[in-house]
């Protein structure tokens, strides 16, 4: 059931078409036939010697006041239930007050709009305590479809090493290696230095050629983004949502599977690379064969991994062990 549908029922069920004033006058007061002589007390001279005047409002000012109603009416929501982030939801709501009232009454948007503004600003008008029930009801129905969103950002993918084709622009070139789970492999084709994190990439990258890694029977670059490639789930406080952590290395050696993210410089530092490592390390936790975290070159100390459950770094490398692949 759409939303939107489960508002209708709400509404239809406890609104009464009786409590409206379906032919209403939306107006703005004007104080009219008085010339100000006292600028300092030009207030008391309107009301003293000015008649007022109701002058019915443009389709501007209604739509206008409007958009303000229903910001107004979601952000002074005190139950919990009921709230919604306003800055969000107010164009929800008045679309889904204007189907079902432009369909009920069998009205014009314009005619619409002013029984709603009517009602709306008026202190005991019919539709605000519909709109809060409907809130309410509508909870249950946000948070299913929030959790579905969830499930299919988490959803398990199998990876294909290697796919049957890839496809490159001119921006890459390819690498002579010889343990990639892809062949050719292609790499950006980025003036080395450029870009920090690149340089750093193929620097790994020859760390795995190395005669010394012996163990190692092939790597995998993953992709940063989309549904195909391997990617870790993992909540960032700081902008409060959960994103999605695509780890740099898939390497595959005689006894272990390593789940790696390559860093340097300050991005080896930030928030966002603890919180990542720190959803890396539980998601290793218990799985029989895996192992991983993020790694740094520490200059001619070679490099190092953090296991640790609790994330830290600085120029020490306190608590970070020497890399070596089993």
């Amino acid at each position: 059931m759409t939303s939107e549908i489960h508002s209708k029922k709400i509404a239809d069920k406890k609104l009464d078409l009786k409590n409206l004033d379906l032919k209403p006058k939306v107006t703005n007061g004007l104080i009219v036939g008085v010339e100000i002589d006292d600028y300092d007390n030009f207030t008391k001279e309107l009301f003293a010697e000015g008649g007022s005047h109701d002058q019915e409002m443009s389709r501007h000012d209604i739509e206008r006041l409007y958009n303000l109603l229903c910001f107004k009416i979601i952000a002074k929501q005190t139950d919990e239930n009921k709230k919604f982030a306003p800055e969000r939801s107010w164009g929800k709501l008045k679309t889904a007050l204007n189907i079902w009232l432009m369909q009920k009454l069998g009205a014009s948007r314009i005619d619409a709009y002013k029984v709603i503004v009517n009602d709306l600003v008026s202190p005991a008008g019919a539709l605000a305590p519909v709109i809060g029930d409907a809130l309410l009801a509508y909870r249950p129905v946000r948070e299913q479809e929030v959790n579905k969103k969830s499930a299919r950002a988490k959803r398990i993918e199998q990876i294909e090493i290697p796919r049957e084709a890839l496809f490159f622009t001119d921006l890459y070139e390819s690498l002579d290696v010889k343990k990639s789970a892809m062949e050719p492999f292609w790499f950006e084709k980025t003036p080395a230095g450029l870009f920090g994190g690149i340089n750093n990439e193929k620097k790994f990258i020859e760390f795995l050629e190395s005669s010394k890694n012996k163990r190692v029977i092939w790597w995998h670059k993953n992709g940063d983004s989309g549904s195909e490639h391997f990617s870790i789930s993992y909540y960032n406080p700081d902008e409060n949502k959960e994103k999605l952590f695509y780890p740099d290395w898939i390497i595959q050696t005689k006894g272990t599977v390593y789940i790696l993210d390559t860093k340097a410089g300050i991005t080896a530092e930030s928030n966002d690379t603890k919180y990542k490592a720190e959803a890396l390390q539980v998601w290793l936790k218990g799985k029989k064969g895996f192992d991983g975290g993020i790694v740094v070159q520490d200059g001619p100390n070679g490099w190092k991994i953090n296991y640790n459950a609790k994330y830290s770094f600085d120029s020490s490398m306190k608590g970070w062990e020497v890399f070596d692949l089993k």
